[in-house]
């Protein structure tokens, strides 16, 4: 195993919080303090409150703290035994939080805790004015002393990102080490896929790395005990450079004409213009190679079938402006499937550029109308966590 230096730097390199979307309620323990942010602002992340059966040696606290909130010695955190005594906790060491609001800290604890008892995360507040209760969470009965297994690691291609999947015996931290194949550890690139998880299916980004060089990835895991554990991911190529054009936007399901009216959307996400004549859109049995157009950084376009009306009264209108790039006939071989039908957008050469795997179904009556969105940002990539779970309001070039 490498030095454990190395492994943590790794974690420090990315690491972060989960998204911000129920799970402060789908980790929590309704009977507790689970989840409940103290007055100031702080939340018990990892583990979460009303967590039990903990080792005694558990090794750190994770927070999130909200926009603005910071601690230091007269607004800090203590660890109190629900039987008396309170525990010595290191400095706040910040995490990344990723797209969460405010910031993430890691409190290292000074010691081990007892068996079978109960803790008090406070909010030591200033002198006389008393603690918050940020939660709670209880010991089992013994130590921790075996280092997180991982049963499987897959990594594989999705377009110019890679898709990881594994699973842990334990909760625990997990990031992903990228290096050159010839083991130079300074080549690489850490990225952080979340803790407190037993399993994974995240999509990253890796653009450091020359396109086509061989790379070995390495998921490495942190239990709640400080314990790591290594799970080689095998062997790969850095993907090959494509133009910055991305599928953001898709109706199949159309308040107007169930084929006439639907729209496939594409943005530049990069700094440089890109000439898009002769890109393909494909669905899952036919092409529609692409007229001549040149999108600028951060522009829109609609790809639309020959009958596209966009003032129809039914569906949104693009916005005013926004280039339409009509193909004869329909969209596809036979327009865009409602079940939830692929789209590839590919360059000349045959390269996918950009793809929606037709992950939302959109038959039902209420969906009429609305289509499914990329995000966090346009650059996201092409992984059904990066796309909008049920549809929405359609923005076509906006």
């Amino acid at each position: 195993m490498r030095s454990r230096t190395v492994l943590l730097a790794v974690f420090g390199a990315g690491l972060g919080c989960a998204p911000d979307s129920e799970l402060f309620d789908e980790r929590s323990d309704a009977g507790s303090a689970a989840g409940a942010r103290s007055t100031a602002g702080i939340v018990l992340f990892d583990p979460p409150s009303g967590s039990r059966d903990l080792p005694v040696n558990l090794a750190a606290l994770t927070l999130h703290l909200g926009p603005g909130q910071t601690l230091d010695a007269t607004h800090g955190v203590r660890l109190r035994a629900d039987r008396g005594g309170v525990v010595a906790l290191g400095a706040a060491v910040a995490e990344d939080c990723g797209s969460m609001a405010g910031s993430c800290v890691r409190v290292a604890i000074g010691g081990e805790l007892a068996a079978n008892a109960t803790y008090l995360l406070e909010q030591a507040l200033p002198p006389g004015s008393g603690a918050v209760l940020i939660g709670a969470l209880s010991t089992g009965r013994s130590r921790d002393d075996t280092p997180p297994r991982s049963d499987g690691v897959v990594v594989e291609p999705i377009v110019d990102c890679y898709r990881v999947r594994l699973s842990s015996n334990e909760p625990a931290m997990a990031a992903l080490l990228f290096r050159h194949a010839d083991g130079d550890v300074a080549q690489s690139l850490g990225l952080g896929l979340g803790l407190g998880q037993r399993a994974w299916d995240v999509p990253v980004r890796v653009s450091r790395f020359a396109p086509g060089s061989e790379l070995e990835a390495l998921v490495i895991l942190m239990d709640r005990a400080g314990h790591l554990g290594e799970s080689p991911a095998g062997s790969l190529r850095a993907p090959a450079l494509r133009p910055t054009i991305a599928i953001t936007e898709v109706l199949a399901n159309p308040a107007g004409s169930e084929v006439a009216q639907e729209f496939v959307e594409i943005m530049n996400f990069g700094a440089t213009p890109v000439a898009v004549g002769g890109f393909v859109l494909y669905d899952a049995a036919a092409g529609d190679v692409l007229s001549a157009l040149t999108l600028d950084p951060g522009g829109f376009a609609l790809l639309v079938p020959g009958g596209f009306n966009p003032a129809g009264s039914r569906d949104v209108a693009p916005r005013e402006g926004t280039p339409l790039l009509r193909v004869d006939g329909r969209l596809g071989k036979d327009g865009l499937g409602n079940e939830g039908e692929a789209v590839e957008l590919r360059g000349p050469d045959g390269l996918v550029i950009s793809r929606y795997g037709g992950w939302v179904n959109v038959t039902p009556a209420a969906w009429s109308g609305k289509s499914v969105h990329r995000g966090p940002g346009p650059e996201a990539c092409d992984h059904p966590g990066s796309w909008s779970q049920t549809p929405r309001s359609a923005t076509p070039g906006w």
